[in-house]
């Protein structure tokens, strides 16, 4: 099974909220944690968590949500 931080990366991707480049920049300078690709979902979508996200539509995986 992939590891959390893939998964983060691929739902970003998959979705089309960001481009492997710039997920590249903000992990760069900000490190690779949830709060980072959160950053990068709010930046994009306005949503602040991964339900928010799910509840709009968007493909989240079930181990994301709590």
């Amino acid at each position: 099974m992939a590891n959390i931080v893939d998964l983060w990366y691929q739902t970003l991707i998959e979705n089309n909220i960001a481009t492997k480049e710039e997920i590249s920049l903000v992990c760069s300078i900000n490190g690779q944690n949830e709060e980072s690709f959160l950053d990068i979902v709010y930046s994009r979508t306005g949503f602040r968590s991964w339900e928010q996200l799910e509840s709009d539509g968007y493909y989240v995986p079930t181990e994301f949500l709590y």
